[in-house]
């Protein structure tokens, strides 16, 4: 449906086309956009996008995500099977609201690390949801449910002579469960895998980009796990510098939240912050999503020199 959609030229599908025409990045992270094995959808819209004058992506990548993945236990403990809340993200089918990049600059495909089935249990900080006497999640269930709700991939990308490494994700709203959190709880801990992550590797040469859906300073979530990111010394929030409605991704007026900021582009810190931005759909209420796209320029020009300086300088 989604590629008929678009090869009809259905407004939703022109109307995000036309954002992504008019953000003209090298490298997009393409979040809630539906799965198919043979990347049929995701070719029309490339296609969709350049004839409305965006670049031509020549490089693009996506993967069964886990929403709508079946994992033949009840996993929201409602003594049903095979609802769309026992998948291993939420989705009324497999595919449904994937992931995707896009990119003109080549993706090493044989080097992407995909952390998107590992189980939540088996995280040694995870904070599994509880009752009050006993755990939440049956032991059938801790044994596959998985922390990625969509996924957690690291996506090699050649630009230029770097390699860098791309980091997505899309959580789970920390909303629609009941007193034991078990969603809030998840969405936390997809968003301190990338913590663990950076922490881990002592990473560089990375931008970690996705929908949180947190935000640091409102809402339902548990926002110290967005705050303990924003905050790791490993990379920088190129929006921090900027006002509070400046630095706003989503519009939930309809659902009377207002505007939150739910959506991150976070590079390490050996990159150089040249302009950041967002763009809001032209027409008050989209067709296409309530989120902004937001966008990062970024330069290692700056760093590259420094390195050489310092490398001169400690060589006298």
């Amino acid at each position: 449906m989604l590629y008929r959609d678009i090869k009809a030229g259905e407004a939703s599908t022109i109307e995000a086309a036309d954002r992504i025409a008019r953000g003209n990045c090298d490298i997009l992270g393409l979040l809630g956009f539906d799965f198919d094995h043979y990347g049929i959808a995701l070719s029309a819209l490339v296609d969709r996008i350049a004839e409305q004058g965006g670049p031509t992506f020549s490089y693009r990548y996506s993967k069964r995500p886990n929403t709508g993945w079946p994992s033949h236990v009840d996993l929201d403990m409602d003594g049903r099977l095979g609802t769309p809340r026992d998948a291993q993200g939420y989705g009324l089918y497999s595919g449904e609201g994937g992931m995707a990049i896009l990119s003109r600059h080549p993706i090493q495909t044989a080097s992407i690390q995909d952390y998107s089935k590992t189980v939540w249990r088996d995280l040694p900080w995870a904070t599994l949801p509880k009752t009050e006497s006993s755990p939440f999640l049956s032991e059938a269930a801790l044994a596959v449910q998985r922390l990625s709700t969509t996924g957690h991939w690291v996506v090699p990308i050649e630009v230029g002579s770097r390699i860098v490494q791309l980091m997505i994700y899309h959580a789970s709203p920390p909303v629609f469960d009941g007193p034991e959190d078990r969603n809030g709880l998840r969405n936390a801990d997809e968003t301190l895998f990338w913590v663990h992550h950076v922490e881990e590797t002592n990473g560089s040469d990375f931008v970690l980009l996705g929908a949180a859906n947190l935000d640091p300073l409102q809402g339902d979530g548990r926002s110290g796990a967005i705050r303990r990111l924003l905050n790791s010394p490993h990379l920088q929030d190129p929006f921090q510098d900027a006002a509070r409605k400046d630095a706003l991704t989503v519009d939930w007026t309809d659902l009377d939240l207002g505007l939150m900021r739910t959506d991150y582009i976070l590079p390490s810190t050996d990159f150089q912050v040249v302009a950041v931005g967002t763009i809001w759909p032209e027409a008050t209420a989209s067709e296409a999503s309530r989120h902004a796209l937001i966008w990062v320029e970024l330069s290692q020009e700056l760093n590259e020199t420094l390195a050489a300086l310092e490398t001169s300088g400690s060589s006298k």
